[in-house]
Formats: structure tokens, C-alpha cells, sequence
């Protein structure tokens, strides 16, 4: 859950670090969905897959 102090305004920065290994990997996904917003309203695309 993403509660920041001051709120998000239009647009937030989310910083997820990525740690590397050693091993040799296929790409990899991390699905990202925004739900119940508090004083705000969710627009048609509430969902990201980011690849890695």
C-alpha cells in the first residue's frame, strides 16, 4: 500500500529498486494495479506490466 505524507497531487514517482544477481534470466514482469483510491477517481487504465 502507497500512502504518502502529502498525498499524491496528478502524478507520483515510485522508486523500486531492482537487484541484480549473477544468474543468466528470461525477461521478468512486475504487474503493477492501482485500486481503491481515497478523493480521487481511477481513470479506464488502472493497470502497468513493467518488463524486465
Amino acid at each position: 500500500m502507497l500512502s504518502p505524507e502529502n498525498g499524491f497531487l496528478t502524478t507520483a514517482v515510485i522508486n523500486i529498486p531492482i537487484n541484480d544477481d549473477d544468474l543468466s534470466e528470461g525477461t521478468e514482469n512486475l504487474n503493477l494495479t492501482l485500486v481503491n483510491a481515497t478523493e480521487a477517481t481511477i481513470g479506464n487504465q488502472n493497470t502497468a506490466i513493467v518488463s524486465i
